[in-house]
């Protein structure tokens, strides 16, 4: 429906009615709406070739591109923060409160798009914590935007056994070595989280709030807080940044045009990261059939040349 003229009545008991000043008032107009429809259009199944496979060029083609949507993993870690934390930790009753551990530049030796953090429970009894996030510092014991969430396996929280440490999983976080962040810990319950390890890093505090309350997901600390200057509580054992595989070398894309007897590699980029917010890749790149066996049955794939894991969620192809 689309807006009409507003113009005087030309059919008896058609007024329009108006109410933006506090009463209905008769405006004795017409007020005109359209109703659009569209033609009714057949939908055609064209073909009936499998994900990465196409229908046919009428001749074989020279050139070739292939574009697939991945879920690109680091294929290893590099060390930028490590910490020795002692085991012999005092009680604070712990399990009703939220933490935020500073993580201060100058004990960041780099930087990176993506972050695994490792978490180290004390020898004195188990662990349990309900959420882990990290974010940028403001100041004091607040983030500058709604902080990032750790997760372990996929979940949320994490149980550890008496002295044991366990990574999140990677998680894209552009940390950046010229700036301050903290490292969130809730624990909402009083199950097992009594006790925590100690450290002396240079210059980082233990932010903690009584308040009982979720913060993980808040940029701003809630509740009653405090600092522990003295023994500071820590859980972070260590912080690592992630590199990711390297395109047309730990994975490679290929097409062939004679139905996957003969590939040709594709000179593969990264033409579009994060895709939807997520940790999805659009990688593309051009291919050339010179030198291959003529063909028209046209099939494209992507395969990883290492352990290194990717998930490919689709690939698209397209020639000249």
């Amino acid at each position: 429906l689309s807006y009409g003229d507003n113009s005087l009545s030309s059919n008896p008991g058609n007024g329009a009615y108006d109410n933006h000043s506090g009463g209905w008032t008769n405006l004795s107009a017409e007020h005109i709406f359209y109703l659009y429809g569209s033609k009714n259009i057949d939908l055609i199944t064209k073909g009936t070739a499998a994900l990465t496979t196409v229908d046919s060029p009428a001749t074989a083609p020279t050139k070739g591109h292939i574009e697939a949507l991945v879920d690109e993993r680091p294929k290893s870690g590099t060390s930028v923060n490590s910490n020795s934390l002692s085991n012999a930790a005092g009680s604070s009753n712990w399990g009703i409160y939220t933490l935020r551990q500073t993580i201060l530049n100058g004990n960041i030796s780099a930087s990176g798009s993506w972050v695994r953090v490792k978490f180290q429970a004390s020898t004195i009894e188990p662990w349990h914590v309900d959420n882990f996030a990290i974010v940028e510092r403001s100041a004091g014991p607040d983030g500058t935007v709604v902080p990032t969430e750790l997760k372990f396996g996929g979940s949320s929280g994490l149980d550890l056994a008496k002295g044991g440490s366990a990574w999140s999983d990677w998680t894209y976080f552009d940390l950046d070595s010229t700036k301050d962040y903290l490292v969130i810990f809730d624990m909402t319950s009083q199950v097992n989280t009594s006790h925590m390890t100690q450290a002396t890093v240079s210059g980082e505090i233990c932010y903690y709030s009584t308040s009982n309350a979720i913060s993980y997901n808040v940029a701003v600390m809630p509740g009653n807080r405090g600092a522990d200057l003295v023994n500071t509580h820590y859980a972070v054992s260590a912080i690592e940044t992630g590199t990711l595989p390297t395109i047309s070398t730990d994975y490679i894309a290929e097409m062939s045009r004679d139905g996957g007897t003969t590939y040709s590699p594709a000179t593969l980029n990264r033409l579009k990261t994060r895709v939807g917010a997520t940790n999805k890749n659009i990688l593309g790149g051009a291919v050339d059939f010179a030198g291959d066996p003529s063909g028209t049955d046209i099939v494209g794939r992507v395969r990883t040349v290492n352990k290194d894991k990717i998930t490919v969620h689709g690939v698209s192809v397209n020639w000249s």
